[in-house]
């Protein structure tokens, strides 16, 4: 995947969202539900400098690990499975030079994450997703529809986390 930025990110001027790894993954799995959506909040938002992203340290993992369980089902080269683990973390490393993408510290967020995950017998990467997004502020922006309706739940217990449907940016 290339990106071509056209212009930067004014952090003072545009949106922030916390950004959770399966909206991410749709970039790469395009058959996936609502990975149009996705693929046009990466080329009309980001790309263009409208929108950034927080994402969990380690979100290069999650999305890779996304890939493995989608990809697993298929009978995939060895030089197919190493382009594609290249190209994750080489994309949202650049998105992250460019300024559109800021990854945050794990460690503070472990601990609320943790309570959460418990809490609502989520996967600890989905509440690490959750409490970035409780801790910065920022709406979480999400693409499955089974996390977002758990995440109303949790949404209605927290109200100052705001839980935003993709295609509603």
């Amino acid at each position: 995947m290339i990106l071509t930025v056209q212009s930067t990110y004014d952090h003072a001027r545009f949106p922030l969202y916390a950004l959770h790894s399966r909206v991410a993954i749709r970039w790469w799995l395009t058959h996936l539900l609502n990975a149009p959506e996705a693929k046009g909040f990466m080329d009309e938002k980001l790309v263009s400098g409208q929108a950034g992203v927080l994402v969990v340290e380690g979100v290069d993992f999650q999305v890779l690990d996304e890939l493995a369980k989608d990809l697993g089902q298929f009978e995939l080269s060895p030089s197919i499975a190493a382009d594609l683990y290249g190209d994750a973390p080489k994309v949202l490393g650049h998105m992250a030079d460019l300024g559109i993408l800021r990854t945050v510290d794990s460690k503070p967020l472990a601990l609320p994450a943790f309570v959460i995950a418990c809490l609502y017998a989520i996967p600890l990467y989905d509440a690490l997703s959750v409490a970035l997004a409780a801790n910065s502020g920022c709406p979480l922006l999400v693409a499955d529809e089974d996390l977002y309706e758990t995440l109303r739940i949790i949404q209605a217990d927290r109200p100052a986390l705001r839980v935003v449907w993709l295609s509603e940016v």
